[in-house]
């Protein structure tokens, strides 16, 4: 899933509905940095796994 972003930078997920706290099943790895970059479109953002029925929460961590 391509996720927009209003800038570029380093992003992480703080809390994913698919983490085992939450009855899923530990699919999204939380511990992985998303940079989010400009596209050949111009939209900026980075592209994550999202399995059906979840939702992520990303914090910008940096500057790119």
């Amino acid at each position: 899933y391509f996720v927009k972003t209003d800038c570029t930078g380093k992003f992480k997920v703080i809390l994913s509905t698919d983490q085992k706290d939450f009855g899923g099943f530990n699919r999204c790895d939380t511990e992985y940095v998303y940079t989010a970059e400009k596209q050949a479109d111009g939209s900026v953002g980075f592209l994550c796994y999202l399995p059906s029925r979840t939702a992520n929460v990303f914090k910008k961590i940096s500057e790119q």
